[in-house]
């Protein structure tokens, strides 16, 4: 697993290339607890992430969860196929807020500030 983090539209995007399962998640918590701590406005891009196991779903909803309550937001960047497919099984792909692109999630994210 290969975490990146960069700055974007007021956004702090993290990026996930691999796999997310038990042995990465640590790296990934330990990553997206900074950046919702940090910044509070997060989106994780899932475009080259292979695969995703229970624990890796369960760590996505836990950042969600923390960003929420800490006032923020956490956006995605559409998985692939195989990993979309997760978020369709369980529901969460109604739930969680998925982008074509990370600037396709600042550009939803400045319609919502837009009173």
């Amino acid at each position: 697993m290969r975490v990146e983090c960069y700055e974007h539209g007021g956004f702090r995007v993290v990026t996930l290339t691999g796999d997310l399962d038990i042995e990465s998640c640590t790296a990934v918590r330990s990553a997206l607890i900074d950046a919702i701590d940090e910044r509070g406005r997060v989106i994780i891009d899932l475009t080259a992430l292979d695969f995703m196991d229970s624990t890796g779903l369960g760590l996505l909803v836990s950042a969600h969860r923390r960003a929420t309550e800490r006032g923020g937001e956490l956006r995605f960047v559409q998985p692939s196929t195989s990993v979309q497919r997760l978020f369709h099984m369980t529901g969460l792909d109604d739930v969680l807020a998925f982008h074509s692109s990370a600037q396709a999630a600042v550009d939803a994210a400045l319609l919502m500030d837009t009173p």
